[in-house]
């Protein structure tokens, strides 16, 4: 019957968590954002920044909102097994079987950071924490 050409199916299941943050200064779509403690994010500019995703509607000026894709595999609201700062690297401590909630607590050396922390919180407190995809365990 003659030469077949392979046809090429593309797929893509991006499944990108988007959220809007408040940008400490203008900031084009593509940049690499970092959370700062009071919430915001900003460029990162150092190689010991820790990304939390990549900008797709920027801002022309400071303290606007811009809309970034995330790391995240979603975006959960979470019980504080102990006071986290905004930005914080956090650990799963446990499950609030009563509102069937996680717990979440500060990572440290050894433990599994499977969030970050989305809001500054004390005990006891509910706040919003992103889901990483991929935990991994902290040095």
């Amino acid at each position: 019957m003659g030469d077949e050409t392979p046809l090429k199916i593309v797929k893509e299941e991006s499944y990108a968590i988007t959220h809007s943050f408040v940008c400490t200064v203008a900031v084009i779509n593509g940049v690499m954002v970092k959370l700062n403690t009071d919430g915001t994010v900003s460029p990162c500019a150092a190689v010991t920044d820790k990304p939390i995703g990549m900008v797709t509607v920027g801002c022309k000026a400071a303290s606007e909102r811009i809309t970034v894709r995330t790391a995240f595999a979603s975006i959960v609201y979470a019980e504080s097994d102990a006071g986290s700062t905004c930005g914080a690297e956090l650990a799963q401590s446990g499950i609030n079987t009563a509102v069937t909630m996680a717990k979440m607590k500060t990572a440290v050396a050894t433990n599994y950071v499977s969030a970050v922390a989305l809001e500054t919180v004390t005990t006891g407190n509910t706040f919003q924490v992103g889901i990483l995809r991929h935990p991994y365990l902290k040095p």
